[in-house]
């Protein structure tokens, strides 16, 4: 089989939902719990590992490191084929301003091989959180010089 043939995968943010978290320390600390959304556009299903989600301020600069990885085991079969990943992100969330979501999600393809996509979305300060994907959000070239840290794929 060629290369070609191999898993195609990309993710972002799908469903939204902002609540209020009561607390011993943190009275009404607002949160966004995102639901990621991931489709295979490649000829051969994808086996997913890992993903991570992190949310922060605009900025024209570099993005902060990922948060840790969990773990994702699913499979995403070929052909444009689109689910929801059953992972749910809860994440704290700041003030009226519109923030980014960066995340990165981790598979292999049916020769074993491992690899990854990687997106960014700006997150609306809107009621429902409207997500827009930032210009190039699905290219990973925005992700390769980040620094890594342990938690990161080599």
């Amino acid at each position: 089989m060629r290369k070609h043939e191999r898993a195609y995968v990309i993710a972002g943010p799908g469903y939204r939902d902002r609540k209020k978290i009561r607390g011993k320390k943190k009275e009404n600390w607002p949160v966004i719990a995102i639901l990621i959304t991931a489709g295979n556009y490649g000829r051969t299903p994808a086996f997913l590992k890992k993903i991570t989600v992190g949310l922060c301020p605009m900025t024209d600069g570099p993005l902060p490191p990922y948060p840790p990885f969990q773990t994702c085991e699913d499979v995403l079969y070929p052909n444009y084929s689109r689910k929801d990943v059953d992972v749910f992100f809860r994440l704290p969330i700041s003030g009226n301003e519109d923030q980014i979501c960066y995340g990165r999600i981790i598979y292999n393809d049916i020769f074993g091989r491992e690899h990854w996509s990687s997106w960014k979305h700006k997150i609306l300060a809107n009621k429902n959180r409207n997500s827009i994907a930032l210009e190039g959000s699905y290219s990973t070239g925005w992700d390769y010089d980040r620094k890594q840290k342990k938690t990161d794929p080599p």
